[in-house]
């Protein structure tokens, strides 16, 4: 018996790979973390740019809405003398 010291393990596979695996791991971690970090900024800039063609959008269709009536009486105005 060794007196309940832990012996070290001279191999490849314990210190090249599970290291390399845990750098991986870690590796994968932080660029996840970057990517959110990088969608949340494009995410806001894309709302930023995106604000005022959508209010735009938005009050051309409240003045299509508002001038359909108007075109349906011109619509039905025509109808009317074409047919007499």
């Amino acid at each position: 018996m060794n007196g309940g010291q832990k012996v070290k393990i001279n191999s490849p596979l314990s210190e090249g790979v599970i290291g390399n695996l845990a750098e991986f791991a870690g590796d994968v971690s932080t660029l996840a973390e970057l990517q959110a970090k990088l969608a949340a900024t494009d995410l806001k800039n894309a709302i930023g740019q995106a604000l005022v063609p959508a209010a735009m959008i938005a009050a051309g269709l409240a003045l299509l809405l508002a001038a359909l009536p108007v075109a349906l009486i011109g619509a039905s105005e025509l109808t009317a003398e074409a047919l007499g």
